[in-house]
């Protein structure tokens, strides 16, 4: 996708880092926790990050965000 930014961001669910409440703008961001077992998180445009299992060890909040 010519023009576009993406930033993808792995926050601890632990509190280390803090993640808004509802993910932000449905057309601009989207938030996920997966754990151990792996999972997939679509964002904007179809933009996917996949988590196989096992490379995490606790769960932890996935967030991807359209810039400008």
């Amino acid at each position: 996708m010519a023009g576009v930014r993406w930033t993808v961001g792995i926050l601890c669910s632990l509190g280390l880092a803090a993640c808004g409440s509802g993910g932000g703008d449905a057309a601009t961001s989207a938030t996920a926790v997966i754990g151990p077992a792996g999972g997939t998180l679509t964002g904007p445009d179809g933009v996917q990050v996949v988590i196989p299992p096992g490379a995490l060890n606790q769960a932890t909040t996935i967030g991807i965000a359209r810039s400008a």
